[in-house]
């Protein structure tokens, strides 16, 4: 759990409100409307771990390292 000023830039306890800066957007969520919102990422986060594939490859000659996301297509007996 993050502590310090992040976690108080983030977490208004006196309004109840969730603020997560993503760029050039801001999303603001109540306390009752991150339960559901973390719920939905989540399930989404499971999903991405079960149909995706991490590969680390890593040059020979110059040693630089990479990372590639496959996604992998479920079978239809999977989805259901």
């Amino acid at each position: 759990m993050t502590h310090g000023p992040l976690a108080e830039s983030v977490i208004d306890g006196e309004k109840k409100l969730i603020s997560i800066p993503l760029g050039p957007i801001t999303l603001h969520f109540s306390f009752d409307e991150w339960e559901a919102f973390l719920e939905v990422v989540m399930d989404v986060h499971s999903v991405f771990q079960s149909t995706t594939i991490t590969n680390h490859h890593q040059c020979d000659v110059c040693g630089h390292q990479s990372k590639v996301v496959d996604y992998v297509e479920p079978d239809e007996t999977e989805i259901n």
